[in-house]
Formats: C-alpha cells, structure tokens, sequence
C-alpha cells in the first residue's frame, strides 16, 4: 500500500538525539548524525553522476546573530558548519513541479549559509535522489560555495520512476557521511534532509529501523506535508514546521539547521532545562579528577575554548555539579572568588544575580578577601561554599557554551 501526500504542503523536522516526532507530504527531512556512525549503502544505492559547477562565489551577508543566554546556543545562519546530505524523492509521486518547489526552498535557504570545502565555520552539502533506488548524484566534496551549490540542485534530474525507497537513501547518506566526513570534519554533526512526497510501508526498505539507529546518534531534520503518520517515527523533538498555513520561511529550516548546531563537543556532560528539544541550554561540562590550585584549574579552562570554572546560582545547579564527581564528598572549586573585597564569577556573571543564599549556603562564613571560593556536599542534596587558600587543591570542572554556528569546536 503506498501512502500518498497532498503536494505542495511542506513541514520541517530536526530529529535530536533520543527524540522523536513529525508529519509527512512533499517532505523533506534532516537528520544529524554524529561521527562514527556505522551503517553502510547497500547494491540498492545507484552510481554517481558528476557535475562541473565551478567553484567561486561571494559570501552571502551574515543574518543577525540569536544568543540563548550565556550558556545557550546562539544562532546565526552565515556562520553554521555541518555536513549536509539532501536526500530527495525524485519519484513519480514527487512530480516535476514539486522537485522545483522544493529545489527553489532548499535553494533560498542556502543562499544565506557559506558553503565550502575549508574546515571553519561553513558548511558542507551533498545531494541524494531516490525512487525504487538511491543515487549519489553530489558528494559532499562537491560544492565551494553557495551559488555553486544553487547551481547544482538544479541540474539534478526528476527520475519520474515508481517506488519510495527512502532506507536506501538514508544508508547512501551515512555511507557518504563514512567516506568524506572523518578527518578534518569530524567534529561536525551529520544532517539528513529527506524530501519524500510518500511512503511505502512494510518489507525489505522499510526506513524505520535505519532511522532508530540514527537517533542514537544524531538529528534529523524533515521536511514534508501532510499527514503520514509512520513518517513520524523517523523524526524527534522540536523538528516540525510546515507550510500548511503558507507561512513558511527559508529562516524556520535554518533555525533547524542552529539546533542542530548545537551540541556538547566529546568528552563534555550536557546540563539541559529543556524538557522538550533537549538542547543543552545550560551549558557543557568537563570534568577533572586531579586536583589543582585554584588559579591553575582557572587557567586550564580558560584554555579550552575560552571555558570558565562553574558559576552556580542555585541549588540545581549545584547538585548537578556535585553530580560531576564520583565521590560527591569531595571539595571542587566554583568559578567564584573574593577579588579586593568584591565577589567575582570567572565568567562575568554579576555576583547580585549569582549569590549564595540557603542552597548553596556559606560554610563557617564567607570568602575572605583573595579567597576563591569551593563547594562541598553538606548531606544528601543539601550543598555549601565555603573560601579557601588559592594554592589548595581541590577537584574542578569545567563549563562552557555548546559548540553552535556562534561557538566554533575543533
């Protein structure tokens, strides 16, 4: 049985990490999925065709960066670095006019991103169709700019063949992703946009186990209509929008895009408030079990990518850092210290918003002037600062802003 969508309905979905959720019509879906993945294009992958398309363009004008708080990520479109594969229905079921529709949304989009095959912040696309099979028609290597990638969606050719083999375009995707995303890229997401105007339930191309191993791993970001409802179980949180109500803008997949943008670089702990997209909209976190003086830990984090030592406001926040150690009843350094009689917070958050008060609490007094500051574990969730000597050596982590199109990770 094949589900059929109305055309020229479009919705939008990033599929984060363990989520879930969505809609289906002319649609078009990204996913992101992190390096490492393993998952391989069988024989029902078609070859490659090559296009010349140049390779020089100027930069598109930067949109006006978003921040999310301190901690947060911010947004801003011109300065996303992700790898990007377009997986598109080029079926009989797309239509000619649809593929073109969609072809001059992905397009204006993309105007808006710098496109090229430098490590930094720009991006990389490639481009996948698919019908009763998957064909790569451009590697992710392809483009140097964004007018060249315009250039080349547009030479991509409406099959106008049967059948909805969206799994196959997905392994062609992450077999991609394996072969020219490692090396100087692999600290960047992986995205899947998936255009698919129907699917086709059931036997041996069902995409839906495909996209579970995924969501181990990664995003994905889907574009399409109408109601289908199994294409739900391909996406994840916060990654719908459509054009059912014709307000759709090339800024709401971008806005996918700076989520999908947004992670904690390996080794870090994400700290999350966000009970629906799961973002680490409270920072990353590294912790280091060695002990240091205070003014060493500082400098070992400033180190990392411009980190600081914790600023903690409330009692949340310190149980989570508590939640860092593995012997919660040891000491570790807060980002807090007693400079000439005045409290500072290693990352300039104003001590009158940051203090003290019954969770965490003093312990035996405040800092004295010079005196950093620590927290320890009083009882159960129950936690206190207290100052120390500077040269004491106590456990510490390390906080920052996710890696996002504002903060660049190597």
């Amino acid at each position: 049985m094949v589900t059929r969508a109305c055309a020229a309905i479009v919705l939008l979905a990033v599929i984060a990490v363990h989520g879930q959720s969505s809609t289906s019509t002319t649609e078009t879906w990204v996913t992101t999925a992190a390096e490492g993945q393993t998952s391989s294009a069988t024989a029902m992958a078609g070859s490659t065709t090559g296009y010349d398309w140049g390779s020089t363009a100027t930069p598109q004008q930067p949109s006006t960066p978003q921040t999310v708080g301190k901690l947060g990520c911010g947004c801003n479109h011109s300065s996303l670095w992700l790898d990007i594969m377009l997986v598109l229905d080029s079926s009989s079921a797309m239509t000619g006019g649809g593929l073109q529709e969609l072809q001059n949304y992905i397009g204006t989009a993309v105007l808006r991103m710098a496109i090229g095959q430098q490590t930094g912040q720009m991006s990389r696309i490639g481009i996948i169709t698919y019908s009763d099979k998957a064909t790569l028609r451009a590697p992710l290597t392809m483009f140097n700019s964004s007018d060249n990638f315009v250039d080349g969606i547009f030479g991509v050719p409406f099959e106008n063949l049967g059948g909805s083999n969206i799994e196959a375009g997905i392994q062609l995707a992450v077999a991609e992703f394996e072969k020219n995303g490692q090396g100087s890229f692999a600290n960047r997401k992986k995205v899947i946009v998936l255009a698919a105007s129907h699917y086709e339930p059931g036997g041996s191309v069902d995409p839906k186990q495909t996209a579970a191993t995924f969501r181990l791993n990664g995003e994905y970001v889907q574009t399409h209509g109408a109601t289908v409802p199994v294409l739900s179980e391909l996406a994840s949180n916060c990654s719908q929008l459509t054009n059912r109500n014709e307000d759709l803008r090339a800024d709401d997949l971008l806005d996918k895009f700076c989520l999908a943008n947004c992670f904690c670089a390996t080794n870090w702990n994400p700290y999350s408030m966000d009970s629906q997209c799961y973002t680490p909209d409270q920072g990353c976190y590294f912790p280091v079990t060695i002990p240091s003086a205070f003014v060493l830990a500082q400098r070992y984090c400033h180190n990392r990518n411009g980190a600081t030592l914790p600023t903690v406001c409330d009692a949340d926040k310190a149980n989570y850092m508590a939640s860092q150690l593995k012997n919660a009843k040891e000491a570790q350094w807060t980002g807090l210290q007693n400079v000439g009689g005045n409290f500072q917070w290693d990352d300039g958050t104003s001590y009158a918003s940051c203090q003290p008060g019954i969770n965490p609490s003093w312990v035996n007094g405040t800092a004295t002037s010079g005196q950093p500051v620590a927290q320890v574990t009083i009882s159960g969730f129950r936690q206190g600062f207290f100052g120390a000597p500077s040269f004491n050596d106590y456990l510490y982590t390390c906080q920052n802003a996710p890696c996002s199109s504002t903060l660049y990770c190597a």
